[in-house]
């Protein structure tokens, strides 16, 4: 009954303070009213306070304002609160307290054994703790750090201190690939040279206890005791596992039962299709299933998706035949365009394999040299655009090219003769 009451006293008073008022109180009273809102009030009443923090802080206000309105845009939105962070100390020289000691000490230092703001909450993505954590080090410096005896206060300083390294222990323990993309970066920053070595070795602690510590539910157990393998948890898994299957595939047509001859009179994109998804269905395991031509949210369609059984990753495929008049260009630019642009935009979709088939002799021409290039030499500049895209692109995704050689292997002996 006193939400509404409380909105409107907000509205009148979020920048307002009188003469005889003493500021420290008002932003007192200010953080504890926004407090209670936030607290007890549904979702539109957080996206207003939201929007009113920006509009706060995008304006000529008070220090002790910004002391509230800070705090509470980097627990509503950590994005827009960062980007505010760095605009505030953009330009600000480093000071052992100085600015910068003072807003990382109000946002991360310790209140009752915990930050103001949690840096582990969902919205902190370990390429925000990154910039955060560097921000961290420009401005509390590790060389102004205080070195107490005996018992003590702590002061901004000291606070200052543990939310720095509150915020590195925090991208320290973030889990998957972008938070190790993260590390890594953070590791060669010529800034943190001094203890690089340190970096490097927790980041591989911390990937390795995420590694032991998956655990297995009955079913994956009764899973892996039957086909020596599991579905994949994450998207390292499921990109070996693709590459995995692709390598079965390249092995079967080795085999003397191979179906390689068949499988050069398919001119046809769709049936050359089933033919490959019918291989990999039946080589599933249980590990995933098998969609042909699925839509994705923009109505664009797949060649062929996997879909593990158990945690909703999944990977694509797109298939080309090398019998078609594609150049070199359109096959180097269906890997960004098509493959990754139109259908790897899903978080639980950030695998995927540009498969080439080729069943008779032709040449492409490169991109930019304009070298006549075989089969291998494709496989080669694809695999080089491959590469490029992922660094562009860190610990995002993953992507692979094979060219699937169909034309016969051997002559036969007749011809030898």
């Amino acid at each position: 009954m006193f939400l509404a009451r409380l909105r409107a006293w907000l509205d009148a008073n979020a920048s307002r303070i009188r003469d005889d008022d003493i500021p420290e109180k008002v932003a007192e009273r200010l953080q504890r009213v926004v407090e209670t809102l936030l607290t007890f009030g549904d979702a539109q009443m957080r996206s207003d306070i939201r929007n009113l923090a920006v509009r706060m802080l995008d304006g000529a206000q008070d220090a002790f304002f910004a002391a509230v309105w800070l705090p509470t845009l980097m627990h509503l939105d950590p994005v827009a609160g960062t980007d505010h962070l760095e605009k505030r100390l953009d330009g600000v020289e480093p000071e052992p307290i100085g600015c910068g000691v003072t807003w990382i000490a109000q946002l991360f230092g310790e209140r009752h054994h915990e930050t103001l703001v949690n840096p582990r909450a969902s919205g902190f993505t370990p390429a925000l703790l990154l910039r955060l954590v560097r921000l961290a080090y420009r401005h509390v410096r590790r060389c102004d750090d205080f070195e107490h005896e005996g018992v003590y206060t702590p002061g901004p300083r000291d606070h200052a201190e543990y939310g720095r390294n509150a915020l590195m222990n925090a991208l320290f323990d973030a889990k998957g690939p972008e938070a190790w993309a993260a590390k890594l970066e953070l590791a060669n920053d010529p800034e943190h040279a001094g203890f690089r070595d340190r970096l490097l070795t927790v980041a591989r602690e911390k990937a390795a206890e995420q590694i032991d510590g998956m655990t297995l539910s009955e079913a994956e157990v009764a899973t892996l005791d039957r086909y020596r393998e599991t579905a994949p948890a994450t998207r390292d898994e499921m990109f070996m596992l693709l590459r995995d299957r692709l390598d079965d595939l390249e092995d079967m047509l080795l085999g003397d039962t191979s179906p390689r001859a068949a499988w050069t009179r398919v001119s046809d994109e769709r049936e050359m299709r089933q033919v490959i998804a019918h291989e990999l269905k039946t080589a599933a395991n249980g590990m995933y299933t098998i969609d042909q031509e699925a839509v994705t949210a923009d109505e664009k369609e797949t060649d062929i998706r996997l879909r593990t059984t158990a945690h909703g990753l999944e990977a694509v495929i797109e298939l080309k035949l090398g019998e078609k008049k594609r150049s070199g260009r359109e096959l180097r630019e269906t890997l960004r365009n098509q493959l990754v642009t139109k259908y790897m935009g899903a978080e639980n979709c950030r695998v995927g394999c540009l498969l080439i088939t080729v069943a008779k002799n032709r040449s492409w021409h490169h991109p930019d040299t304009c070298v006549s290039l075989d089969a291998a030499g494709l496989q080669a500049m694809l695999d080089e655009e491959a590469s490029r895209i992922m660094a562009s692109m860190p610990g995002q995704l993953r992507l692979t090219v094979r060219v699937l050689d169909l034309r016969p292997r051997l002559s036969t002996e007749k011809c030898q003769s």
